[in-house]
């Protein structure tokens, strides 16, 4: 079995480094697992253990997308949390316009139910970029000010010309992504 999921991978620019450096400046005190800057994704689909026989079957299905989906590009714009600000979970960066994101989520989900996948208690597809996860906030009015100040902050703009379907390998350092695959859009 592998660990599997289908996502769009970030290749960040030096103003968004920059960026990203300075809200983890900011949250310095705070207890916040930093996702790396080379596992930056978007996700679409997550598999979870998956037999290993399904791959070239996934992959096959996901080439349908060359001549269904086409190449788009996004914004990254402003900073949340999941939850609430009182429990926050999850630090991310939004997304503008999510329209292309949607769609291609449902023709992706298309290729996986033809494949017979089973998406049980599917939450609505909400776009964001996850940039931390959030174990305990020590200073509430610090992550208040760090979300205002950046509420309305342009990070970068984001082509999204393929998709890959990724293993990850859990570590205690942290999951480690391994590209199976790589889908273009037209």
């Amino acid at each position: 079995m592998k660990r599997l999921f289908i996502a769009s991978k970030i290749i960040i620019d030096d103003t968004f480094k920059d960026l990203l450096d300075n809200i983890k400046f900011h949250l310095k005190r705070e207890i916040i697992k930093w996702v790396e800057n080379e596992n930056l994704h978007i996700t679409f689909q997550f598999l979870g253990d998956t037999d290993e026989a399904m791959i070239p079957e996934i992959i096959s299905s996901l080439n349908k997308l060359q001549l269904q989906a086409k190449s788009f590009k996004y914004q990254l714009e402003g900073l949340g949390v999941f939850n609430s600000i009182h429990n926050p979970r999850v630090l991310w960066i939004g997304i503008k316009p999510i329209d292309n994101l949607v769609i291609l989520k449902e023709l992706i989900d298309k290729c996986l139910i033809e494949l017979d996948f089973q998406f049980k208690n599917e939450k609505e597809f909400s776009p964001h970029l996850t940039i931390g996860r959030i174990k305990k906030i020590r200073n509430i009015n610090k992550l208040t000010n760090t979300l205002k100040y950046n509420q309305f902050r342009h990070f970068q703009e984001v082509a999204v010309n393929h998709i890959n379907l990724f293993e990850s390998t859990l570590t205690p350092e942290g999951p480690i992504y391994n590209s199976l695959a790589s889908v273009g859009l037209r």
